[in-house]
């Protein structure tokens, strides 16, 4: 008597091809939106094929609580644009990241005094950030020193914008802001190039600064003033 038929088999092979193919697509678009780790299941099959073994399963008492996921922008109804505002969508990283900092542009390097603005997602801690700043020091285009940091910044309330002001003479340059691993973060976020013609950023952010092995996604904004003095 025959327990598997050549329909079943066929059938089961088809339904593993499909897993197959959706753990493919997302490592495809897992770089351009970082998020958590794809569904258990689908990591699984993708380790098998890696070649890596499993963990072994924690206890009940080592369990660790699930990661917080990060959610899509969302507008601010609330908020009034000031004219410095280049978009109204917060958004919380979770746990996805916990920095993102852009390139300069070459030629907008043009003095060792630098000030970068940023406003807040929230009001308080919710919305607190530091404002970094990295340099690239071996010339592969990507963060590996941080040269500057605020003490961390916070605003009465959403839209608010706070200011740091740093020296450097190094000739490649990136900006932006980081927030403790524990602070839920609301940040402001727009998908896409910068909206002014001519900004002195570019699109594509870093969220993960580990020497070669930094990450970049994007193109993506947020609310960011950058000016160079001599």
């Amino acid at each position: 008597m025959k327990i598997f038929n050549r329909e079943f088999a066929g059938t089961v092979l088809i339904w593993l091809g499909v897993l197959i193919f959706l753990g493919v697509i997302y490592d495809c678009i897992s770089p351009v939106f970082p998020q958590n780790a794809p569904y258990p299941f689908i990591s699984s099959i993708q380790s098998f094929f890696r070649g890596e073994s499993s963990p072994a399963k924690k206890g009940e008492s080592e369990r660790m609580p699930p990661p917080q996921r990060s959610h899509p922008p969302k507008q601010l109804r609330n908020i009034q644009n000031d004219g410095k505002m280049l978009t109204t969508s917060v958004y919380r990283p979770g746990e996805s990241y916990r920095h993102w900092v852009w390139a300069v542009k070459p030629e907008y390097l043009s003095g060792e005094e630098i000030t970068v603005e940023m406003a807040h997602g929230a009001a308080g801690d919710e919305g607190g950030f530091n404002i970094i700043a990295y340099a690239d020091t071996n010339g592969d285009g990507k963060p590996d020193k941080k040269i500057a940091e605020s003490k961390f910044l916070t605003g009465e309330k959403a839209g608010a914008w706070s200011s740091f002001t740093f020296s450097t003479g190094e000739k490649s340059l990136f900006v932006g802001s980081s927030w403790p691993s524990d602070n839920n973060t609301v940040t402001f976020r727009g998908n896409g190039e910068w909206p002014r013609e001519n900004f002195p950023l570019e699109g594509r952010f870093f969220y993960i600064i580990d020497g070669k092995n930094s990450r970049s996604a994007g193109p993506a904004f947020t609310n960011l003033i950058f000016a160079a003095q001599k």
